[in-house]
């Protein structure tokens, strides 16, 4: 990423930077601030390190935490309106998308958009008021869903040792999504002895799923025959309802963004939510007994997420393509979303061959 900052430098455009900020992002956030005018860093409640809002605050770079996610929209606004002139936002999850109109008269000129649940929010806004770039999509990010998925699945069996008391590799898992993420998922439970089905609701993933070696069942009997269903589909994936399928005693655990795979918020105000620990609680639904790890929010954030030499080559498609917006490129696709070109790309992956290829892509060293 380093090469690419030296010979792409921003316009001197203020930056809105919204975040997961683990210790991880502390070299990236630097690259940012060195970069641009990095107004604010909001990390996203769920996702925040303070050892690493910490060393931001000790280098001087601007850490504005919020205490959930519903304030992260305002926030950014604030942000905005209290800086004016030329602004970019990079974001991770679609936060912004209700307030692209407001942003736009505060002096934001683009929203760059990290994730897939981000984007589909920004195309799901039909008059979007500012241009939107994205690598959600990107061949480039698709490399990290080995990451992410080996980082859910350790992170299940690391919450069932310390919560439950229990190995994960004694258990019949379901695994709702067999998308990128979901594929490696499903793979890192299996190595760890446990018995995995899977379900998508498309059917060409759920062949690739068969393909690969799992047990594929229709929702429904996924939910009755397994007593932990992890959520990777980036969508709602289970109802209130569908508590009634489930076995005594299940335990429930999120991969994706957020609250969405689990209906939580229907749950907690309904009372049927007992926290237990930080990473554990209970739900008690029809005289059943569910476990819910870490609020239904993503189990990956626990431990860090992502790590490896693979970040560097994801951070160096994101930096590249918010110096693009901050210069207004645009490269529009089909959905009117602008994204990097492909040949951008290649050399990117060119690079980050030349650096790591010959050594253990795990290897957390920085370009």
């Amino acid at each position: 990423m380093a090469e690419v900052q030296q010979h792409s430098p921003a316009p001197g455009a203020g930056l809105i930077l919204v975040t997961h900020l683990l210790e991880t992002s502390v070299e990236y956030v630097q690259r940012l601030a060195e970069s641009f005018a990095l107004i604010a860093v909001i990390p996203v409640p769920y996702s925040l390190s303070a050892a690493a809002a910490l060393e931001l605050h000790q280098r001087g770079i601007p850490v504005r935490t919020v205490e959930s996610i519903t304030e992260i929209a305002p926030a950014v606004l604030a942000a905005a309106r209290s800086h004016g002139g030329h602004m970019v936002v990079q974001e991770v999850g679609g936060y912004c998308a209700e307030i692209t109109e407001d942003l736009a008269q505060a002096g934001v000129s683009a929203i760059v958009e990290d994730t897939n649940q981000g984007l589909w929010r920004y195309q799901a806004v039909a008059d979007r008021r500012v241009p939107i770039y994205t690598i959600a999509d990107s061949p480039l990010k698709r490399l990290e869903d080995r990451r992410v998925g080996d980082g859910v699945a350790h992170s299940v069996d690391a919450l069932f040792r310390s919560e439950l008391n229990r190995l994960v590799g004694n258990q019949t898992v379901g695994v709702l999504g067999y998308g990128g993420i979901g594929r490696y998922t499903a793979q890192g439970l299996k190595r760890m002895g446990a018995r995995v089905h899977v379900y998508d609701l498309d059917p060409i993933a759920s062949a690739g799923a068969a393909t690969d070696g799992f047990e594929v069942h229709g929702r429904t009997r996924l939910l009755r025959s397994c007593n932990v269903i992890v959520g990777v589909s980036g969508h709602r994936s289970l109802t209130v309802a569908d508590f009634e399928l489930l076995n005594d005693d299940t335990v429930l655990a999120s991969g994706s963004s957020k609250q969405v795979e689990f209906p939580v918020e229907d749950l907690d105000a309904g009372g049927r939510i007992e926290r237990v620990s930080k990473y554990l609680a209970q739900i008690v639904l029809d005289g059943k007994h569910t476990w819910l790890l870490n609020e239904g929010r993503p189990v990956n954030f626990v431990h860090n997420s992502i790590l490896g030499n693979t970040l560097d080559l994801v951070y160096t498609e994101l930096f590249a393509l918010t110096v693009a917006a901050a210069y207004g490129v645009q490269n529009g696709g089909p959905d009117g979303i602008n994204r990097l070109p492909t040949d951008r790309q290649r050399n990117f992956a060119a690079r980050w061959c030349h650096l790591y290829g010959g050594k253990n892509v795990l290897d957390t060293r920085r370009s």
